[in-house]
């Protein structure tokens, strides 16, 4: 019994040994393994001149032009363009409308950055000039109360567009030269809180995705051959 007892005790004692070693390689391998630094880092302990804060009201979408030398946003009283040589506010236009409706929810520039499509709440979509914000057009049939997501085709011909709220089940195709609605898309059903819509670089796809766990992917081609 005492012989047994001696070599169960052995048999532990060895595997423990094992055991170690074991996390000994490991633990010397992960140390060599390089590592990407991951630090979080608040603005205000950045350099001050690393960062700046632009804006008023609530900032719903930034974007960029083409060429990198505007930034629009779209707020909650307006839409604003600044010039990224030293982020001043080169123009500001106020959207109104009823208190709760009032100001911008979405902004794409057209490829070539001449012109960008702007979402509001009081007026649907219409496209702006950004040198002089002057608002060149309104896009036949887009709902007041748009809060919308869209694209341009990358010829800037077209604009895509797709209502997150009441209307998620449709998308509309407008001709971003007249502004006229020139094509619908129904969908077999509703489905809530859209994901996106993205026009591909040929301009052959248009891509809707919503919280449904699905992308659906219309040849563009088709659906404009049957222009209203």
């Amino acid at each position: 019994m005492k012989r047994e007892t001696l070599v169960i005790a052995a048999l532990v004692l060895v595997a423990g040994c094992v055991l170690t070693f074991a996390m000994t390689l490991v633990s010397l391998r992960l140390r060599a393994e390089p590592r990407l630094a991951t630090e979080r880092v608040a603005a205000d302990s950045l350099p001050p001149d690393s960062y700046l804060t632009l804006g008023k009201g609530h900032i719903t979408i930034t974007a960029f032009s083409p060429d990198g030398r505007t930034l629009a946003t779209t707020t909650s009283r307006g839409l604003a363009f600044y010039d990224t040589a030293d982020y001043h506010l080169r123009l500001w236009l106020p959207i109104e409308g009823r208190l709760s409706s009032r100001g911008a929810s979405a902004v794409v520039w057209s490829p070539d950055g001449q012109t960008v499509a702007v979402a509001s709440t009081a007026m649907g979509l219409a496209l702006f000039d950004p040198p002089t914000g002057r608002q060149t057009l309104t896009l036949a049939g887009s709902r007041s109360g748009f809060n919308t997501r869209f694209d341009w085709s990358p010829d800037g011909r077209y604009l895509a567009a797709t209502d997150q709220g009441m209307y998620a089940e449709y998308v509309w195709v407008w001709d971003a030269q007249t502004g006229e609605w020139v094509a619908e898309l129904h969908l077999t059903q509703y489905i809530p809180n859209l994901g996106g819509l993205a026009w591909s670089p040929d301009g052959r796809w248009i891509a809707w995705s919503g919280y449904n766990d699905q992308v659906i992917i219309w040849d563009s081609t088709a659906l404009l051959s049957t222009e209203r």
